[in-house]
């Protein structure tokens, strides 16, 4: 249900129980104590960083369980690990009139400086414009190379990336630049997602399959699928 939804929460560890489940401990921003959830299936939807990091926390009651797991756990976070993913840094930037292209959306430069374009009004449900807003993605060498500088910095330079890419000179009125972590699988595992139905466990998320949104959603419906195998297994 929507009201069990946990929001600002990261899981910080978990603990497969001898009933065949699992207990992760949950702790949200701001709280000293985490809280206990179970599960019968442990979903890991995320950054293969922030995945590597949660099964490194797993223990077993059984410890004859943790001898059989091992394999499988070691496997799942060889894979996690050798995932190269570097911070992409965005612009979110709206203008009281349109550029001029002739997309919605486009992968432009896989490599530099401009590697990805949306026009985001004109997705469903969007307020009717103006103004016009689009969402930029740097490259992931761009990126890098860019580090940490100054959200302000960033957000001048992309514009002008974006000016002269579109031959445009309107000054917009609302520009912002934000860094997201994590957020280009370079090498990415080449599975949609990776279970184990004996553990109730299930990996996965875009470090499994490409950089771009559509490779995540291809991956969660992945998990949901399996999920629900081990689901329907159990309480068949």
């Amino acid at each position: 249900a929507l009201s069990d939804i946990m929001l600002s929460t990261r899981a910080t560890a978990a603990r497969y129980t001898t009933d065949g489940g699992w207990t992760i401990a949950a702790k949200q921003r701001g709280q000293d104590a985490p809280t206990h959830l179970t599960s019968r299936v442990l979903v890991s939807a995320t950054s293969a960083l922030s995945c590597g990091r949660l099964l490194s926390t797993i223990t077993f009651d059984d410890e004859a369980k943790t001898e059989e797991a091992a394999q499988s756990l070691g496997f799942m976070q060889s894979q996690a690990a050798a995932v190269e993913s570097p911070a992409c840094w965005a612009l979110m930037v709206a203008f009281d009139t349109p550029l001029p292209l002739p997309f919605d959306a486009a992968v432009v430069d896989p490599v530099e400086p401009l590697a990805w374009i949306s026009y985001n009004s004109s997705k469903p449900g969007r307020p009717a414009p103006p103004p016009h807003c689009y969402v930029i993605h740097a490259g992931p060498e761009w990126s890098r190379s860019a580090g940490d500088a100054p959200r302000e910095t960033v957000a001048a330079e992309l514009l002008g990336h974006l000016q002269r890419f579109t031959n445009a000179t309107t000054t917009p009125v609302y520009a912002e630049a934000h860094k997201w972590h994590n957020a280009y699988p370079l090498n990415p595992w080449g599975s949609r997602c990776f279970s184990d139905a004996a553990l109730g466990l299930v990996v996965g998320g875009d470090w499994c399959v490409g950089p771009r949104a559509h490779d995540a959603y291809d991956s969660g419906l992945a998990m949901a699928a399996q999920a629900a195998s081990i689901l329907g297994s159990t309480h068949n």
